[in-house]
């Protein structure tokens, strides 16, 4: 898991460490956090951008469109 994306993306609604704590398999609080911000929370508009290509995918009524065009 890349853990710089999280975090930059729950900032936009939330907040996570940038760091992963020590321990943070005992840390209840930071637990609960990443929990939020990996399985609660649905993205209605907005893209999803590939760290690797860049490449943006728009997500439309909280449905991402992944596929890319012929010549992409």
């Amino acid at each position: 898991m890349n853990v710089v994306v999280l975090t930059v993306g729950a900032d936009h609604v939330g907040k996570l460490p940038e760091i992963i704590p020590e321990g943070y398999e005992e840390n209840e609080e930071f637990l609960r956090q990443v929990h939020k911000a990996l399985l609660e929370l649905d993205v209605i508009e907005g893209s999803l951008i590939c760290p690797e290509t860049g490449r943006e995918f728009p997500i439309h009524n909280g449905i991402p469109n992944m596929l890319v065009n012929e010549g992409e």
